[in-house]
């Protein structure tokens, strides 16, 4: 059974004490996706035939914005090519965001694989091209909490705004 695996691992670091001290927040975040799935090999049906159409669509879609990224087609700060999978969506942080990446391809050395490890490869070397340029963002847990609390008063305000336009029609 082939699928598609993530784990986050997250981490916090307090730095100082008090009012003045500093998180520090990072998540490590491990995917395993699931190789292309081929019907005639796997002779699934049912639901894992579905499955496996998933995994295929969703390994598309990612390997359609790891191109345009490397190719720099993508607009920064655009996510809207990401919305096409839940694969994408997931890994959009890693492939565009604050954030350092690294790629292990598994490949095969059996000739019946040899499309697969090829395209695998491929891959790679785009996903290879991405850049991403990473920051560390210092805050103070106060001024993060200010920072959010003006943020909901001011959605509160545009969803009042909202409303009493909508009454007013």
């Amino acid at each position: 059974h082939n699928g598609h695996g993530l784990a986050d691992l997250p981490e916090t670091r307090q730095q100082g004490s008090g009012s003045g001290s500093k998180a520090r927040q990072s998540t490590v975040t491990f995917v395993d996706l699931a190789g292309r799935e081929d019907r005639a090999v796997s002779l699934n049906g049912g639901l894992q035939f579905r499955e496996m159409v998933n995994i295929n669509s969703s390994l598309f879609h990612l390997a359609g914005v790891v191109r345009k990224l490397s190719e720099g087609s993508i607009a920064p700060g655009s996510l809207a090519e990401f919305r096409n999978s839940k694969l994408t969506l997931l890994l959009s942080q890693a492939l565009v965001g604050n954030s350092r990446t690294a790629i292990v391809a598994t490949v095969s050395p059996i000739v019946s694989f040899f499309d697969d490890t090829v395209s695998t490869l491929a891959f790679a070397q785009e996903a290879g091209r991405i850049k991403t340029k990473p920051i560390v963002n210092n805050k103070r847990p106060r001024d993060i909490i200010s920072e959010l609390q003006t943020e909901v008063q001011q959605l509160r305000q545009a969803l009042s705004e909202a409303r009493n336009a909508e009454i007013g029609r």
